[in-house]
């Protein structure tokens, strides 16, 4: 072995641009040593590797799982310069260079077919073991674990004259010790789901080392900075993040929350459906037999809050939905799950609209700051619940598929919340108000101006405490309402809507949303 050479183990399962870093290494005198199937793909492309095993002279064991795990490896990433005798008297040679990533792990157990013992298979030992020795001796030792980082770190090179500055070691070593930590969260959070199966088993602990993913336009004012952190609360749920951003202006923290409340919500939704999001909350929402319609006709129930919204709809975006949404308002951004080629270059007139494709989703848990730490809740799930009629008079069918359409819109108002809905589509919507009878008034008023013809029926996020929003909805001729119930004056509000011939449902589940 030769003490002078400068060395560098590269062990790595995302081959990305690794030839060209490890050939630009080589061309700096320095040797490379390599894990099995890294060596074979480098010596594919011409390059002169040493193989651990070789290096070591002990094989692979258990299929691979022991293969860097040795004295040499560590000896050789832990010495510091002036224990560089003992590295020669136990024919060690010094590490300089750590090019390492992990199994993907978190990508393997977020498929709906990974299998448990697939899951710990993935489960990396070798690689976060020697990133740690490597980034604790980031004095001597350059540590690699991002793929992204390859093009800074040749920069740094070209102009550095081979040598990597202080600096930049420790801002390499500093994000390996967060990706390690973050991938053993991973794993933690993984495991504890797998022990208790279940999304309302929330963590002893929770790791908040998250990538940074997206750099936003700005805050909620073009004053405050912002960025969005990926996180994987839930092994199996998608995220916002997952979405691609096809055309227009980069996403501001405004976009990321609107485009999150209307995936979520259109996502609730099997007919074609489209939700408009104002502020974090929904100003209109409709289904119907097919997409336009259904965008028509939540349009057409706020067209004043629907210009500068956001718009997610639950099937593909056709030419002819581009057409109409541009044609009748300012939109801000669009989501679908589809764009076809046709509504693309039809909406690339807007250049500045932001339009976005994957397809909606939920998650599992919600995550929230507040002064001194965070919380973190299971995400509030339309789950089973007994419809249980407490008025003499039945709902028919029609009113209970309105009834059920809007108890699932509500959840998504801001409290105190109150739906107004005509067939399958919002005509009124009042939220976040402190008072429940001002939240009627505002939905009342609104669906006023805009029903035509139409059976309403009424959504309330939680119990109604007095007959006031009755007295209130009996004014537009609301013909059902559907509410948890739990209130001491329960019969009072029973016998306001036996009053109006009224027919009432209790749900036994709150929906509050702050």
């Amino acid at each position: 072995m030769d003490f002078t050479q400068p060395h560098a183990l590269i062990s790595v399962y995302d081959k990305r641009h690794i030839v060209e870093l490890a050939r630009l290494l080589a061309g700096r005198g320095i040797q490379l040593l390599s894990s099995a199937g890294t060596a074979e793909h480098l010596r594919q492309h011409g390059l002169d590797v040493l193989e651990v095993a070789d290096y070591t002279g002990f094989p692979q064991l258990l299929d691979g799982r022991v293969k860097t795990l040795h004295p040499f490896i560590y000896a050789g990433l832990l010495a510091r310069p002036q224990e560089q005798e003992t590295l020669r008297h136990h024919g060690i040679v010094p590490i300089d260079w750590l090019i390492v990533n992990f199994y993907p792990f978190a990508q393997t157990i977020a498929r709906d077919d990974c299998r448990q013992d697939e899951g710990i298979e993935h489960i990396d030992i070798g690689g976060p073991a020697m990133i740690r020795a490597a980034a604790k001796n980031h004095e001597r030792v350059t540590v690699v674990i991002d793929p992204d980082d390859y093009e800074e770190l040749t920069a740094s090179l070209q102009s550095q004259g081979g040598e990597v500055p202080r600096t930049h070691r420790q801002a390499l070593a500093a994000k390996a010790f967060a990706m390690a930590s973050a991938y053993d969260a991973d794993i933690a959070r993984w495991l504890a789901h797998e022990d208790h199966h279940g999304d309302r088993d929330l963590p002893a602990r929770l790791g908040l080392l998250l990538p940074r993913t997206r750099r936003l336009r700005y805050g909620e004012n073009p004053h405050q900075s912002a960025a969005f952190y990926a996180t994987n609360l839930s092994p199996s749920s998608a995220d916002i993040n997952q979405l691609q951003q096809l055309q227009g202006k980069p996403l501001s923290y405004n976009n990321v929350l609107d485009s999150d409340v209307a995936c979520q919500c259109v996502a609730e939704f099997k007919r074609p459906s489209c939700v408009i999001v104002k502020h974090a909350m929904p100003c209109a929402v409709a289904c119907a037999d097919g997409i336009e319609s259904a965008y028509q006709d939540a349009y057409s129930s706020d067209p004043e809050s629907a210009y500068g919204g956001i718009v997610a709809v639950n099937r593909p975006l056709s030419a002819g939905l581009a057409r109409r949404m541009i044609k009748q308002q300012f939109v801000e951004l669009v989501v679908a799950p589809v764009i076809e080629s046709e509504a693309a270059e039809v909406l690339q007139t807007k250049k500045n609209l932001r339009l976005m494709v994957g397809a909606p989703t939920s998650s599992a848990f919600h995550l929230r700051s507040v002064a001194g730490g965070f919380l973190l809740q299971s995400m509030d799930r339309d789950t089973d619940f007994e419809c249980l009629v407490k008025t003499r008079r039945q709902p028919d069918d029609a009113l209970m598929k309105s009834l059920l359409f809007a108890w699932r819109v509500v959840r998504f108002v801001r409290s105190n919340a109150v739906v107004v809905v005509g067939g399958e589509r919002t005509v009124g919507i009042g939220g976040g108000q402190s008072k429940r009878s001002a939240a009627t008034r505002l939905a009342v008023e609104h669906a006023r101006s805009v029903a035509d013809q139409e059976v309403l029926v009424m959504a309330s996020d939680a119990f109604l405490p007095f007959r006031d929003s009755l007295d209130l909805a009996q004014h537009i001729g609301v013909q059902a309402v559907i509410q948890p119930g739990g209130s001491i004056h329960d019969d009072e509000i029973i016998a306001a809507a036996d009053e109006y011939d009224m027919a009432m449902v209790f749900t036994g589940i709150r929906h509050f949303s702050h």
